[in-house]
């Protein structure tokens, strides 16, 4: 008797089928197509699952009017269902599901089992993510140390702006970066040291005529925080931002630089996609 088991993920208030096994491809391309919804009315037993974070057991979806006429149904054509969630605290991150195409419950012992697997999975997953910070946070003291090392080795102040703002394109993972410098005595931005920005960008934006009180470098300078603009569209216009258009780049997050005696510059991370950036 065929028995498929999936475990869905949540991602973006959704379940999205992580893995597979015993599963039709026709269906399989539909399921990670349409990830399964938490919210009542959905039909499925992963969204259940989800919703009231318990394990739901359906002896026969087939004759249940929940599940019967809904899309996941119709197409999967499964008849008994157990859905366990995977649990930490009180948040749902997945959901295994295993299904029969007959009609055949599953027994306190099969879902005792189940739900062992779940808990394995639990730990294993917060283990994994726990390597994964881990192995962020190194990689995040390996690149502050490379701008240690450039700060305290040269007098070139080309080399170390140009290792900061390459260790942080790299980081956060931004598509480009700049590092602009703010000269007071005229009150104006000049372009430091770019990274990821094609060379005629480059050279238009050496060409710029930047002030101070035009532009997003000026706002976050202003508010001694870093400033977030998830789509550069919706700014009010300026030579930078017509620049950013010009090249496709979209988000932005402007980052000032400031030390005692007041402003000096701006760090500038960059995307082609709207993304937020502010959780780098």
């Amino acid at each position: 008797m065929p028995v498929t088991a999936r475990p869905f993920q949540l991602r973006d208030g959704r379940y999205h089928l992580a893995a597979e096994r015993g599963t039709d491809p026709e269906f399989l391309a539909w399921l990670r197509e349409h990830p399964m919804s938490p919210e009542p009315g959905s039909g499925s037993t992963v969204g259940q699952a989800a919703r009231e974070r318990r394990t739901i057991h359906v002896p026969d979806v087939g004759a249940d009017p929940e599940f019967n006429e809904s899309p996941i149904q119709r197409r999967g054509r499964t008849r008994s269902q157990l859905a366990v969630p995977l649990l930490r605290g009180d948040v749902v991150f997945g959901v295994i599901l295993v299904a029969r195409d007959a009609v055949r419950p599953s027994t306190e012992r099969q879902i005792e089992l189940v739900e062992t697997f779940a808990d394995q999975a639990v730990i294993a997953i917060k283990s994994a993510r726990l390597f994964e910070e881990v192995q962020a946070r190194n990689r995040d003291l390996t690149a502050l140390g490379e701008v240690g090392r450039a700060a305290t080795s040269t007098l070139d102040l080309k080399v170390v702006l140009k290792t900061i703002v390459d260790r942080a394109v790299e980081l956060s993972g931004t598509d480009g970066g700049s590092i602009f410098c703010y000269r007071d005595d005229v009150g104006r931005f000049e372009l430091g040291e770019p990274t990821g920005l094609a060379e005629n960008v480059v050279a238009r934006i050496h060409k710029l005529d930047i002030s101070v009180g035009q532009t997003d470098l000026g706002e976050a300078i202003d508010q001694r925080q870093p400033l977030q603009v998830p789509d550069v569209l919706n700014r009010p216009s300026n030579p930078l931002r017509e620049a950013a258009i010009e090249a496709g780049l979209r988000a932005a997050l402007f980052v000032p630089l400031l030390s005692a005696e007041g402003a000096l510059g701006a760090l500038v991370l960059q995307r082609v996609s709207l993304a937020s950036l502010l959780r780098l």
